[in-house]
């Protein structure tokens, strides 16, 4: 693609990709950077249990070894930054956000689901799903090993905002105490309904807890703050309302790219 469009005088000043060493020849990035003196930006979302990946014949294969071969990292982990300065890589906070066009209220329509939620049915979430229902919550779960099954990409906007409440688990794999941030962190809040997710410490600089979005601790009390929730309307809801104002107001891709670029100007001089 870069030679054709360079045969055509055309050649990009800036490469964003979000991948891995184990999706990509890492050295490809420095061949495009030394022939066409692009800029080479990685978004790396899962540093926290991904920087290194695995190690396949003796190589990492997770972002670590892309550093030497590009110019920049934005990373979702706070911590990672420094780690990629230890090996003289530069890095940026720089956590997921949302886009309000996708994810935002849709008032014409009523809330049909207690609470839902998106994602892969295993460790913590099927605890927390089945807890709920149990305690006689209905809750709409879609994604792999659920009844209801995977849900098209487009209709997920549509879930969240007819829902009451959105259901977040923002712990990784089968781990009931090691957290990163989700996409679903923004999209919910975004889409005007109350986001209920996992006490994750990386929100605290993101939202105001409890009036932006509601955590819960464990199992049991996730089903205790879903049924207070669903009794509190006027509560619920405002937690919704804020929540997608401050998500519009700081969490929208528009302004986390408009930050870089307006900072890869400043550093580029121009």
């Amino acid at each position: 693609m870069f030679a054709e469009n360079a045969s055509r005088g055309w050649v990009p000043h800036l490469l964003i990709t979000q991948t891995w060493g184990c999706l990509v020849e890492p050295a490809c990035f420095s061949r495009l950077r030394e022939r066409y003196g692009v800029f080479v930006v990685n978004i790396a979302m899962d540093d926290r249990h991904q920087y290194w990946g695995t190690k396949v014949e003796g190589q990492w294969d997770g972002t670590y070894p892309l550093i030497p071969h590009i110019d920049l990292t934005l990373t979702a982990a706070q911590e990672a930054v420094s780690w990629y300065r230890k090996e003289s890589g530069v890095a940026l906070y720089f956590p997921e956000a949302s886009d309000p066009e996708i994810f935002h209220p849709m008032p014409s329509l009523s809330k049909i689901h207690d609470i839902s939620f998106v994602g892969g049915r295993y460790g913590i979430r099927e605890k927390i799903v089945n807890a709920l229902r149990r305690a006689g919550v209905r809750v709409s779960a879609y994604g792999s090993g659920w009844a209801g099954g995977r849900i098209a990409t487009e209709d997920v906007p549509i879930l969240f905002a007819r829902s009451k409440i959105v259901l977040g688990v923002g712990t990784i794999g089968h781990c009931d105490d090691f957290y990163a941030l989700k996409l679903r962190d923004f999209d919910a809040p975004m889409s005007g309904s109350c986001y209920l997710t996992s006490d994750n410490p990386d929100l605290r600089d993101l939202y105001n807890i409890g009036d932006e979005i509601a955590v819960y601790t464990d199992v049991s009390n996730c089903v205790e703050q879903v049924c207070r929730l669903l009794k509190d309307d006027v509560g619920r809801e405002s937690i919704a309302s804020a929540g997608r104002a401050r998500a519009l107001r700081d969490h929208t891709w528009d302004r986390r790219f408009s930050n870089l670029f307006a900072m890869l100007a400043v550093a580029d001089g121009s």
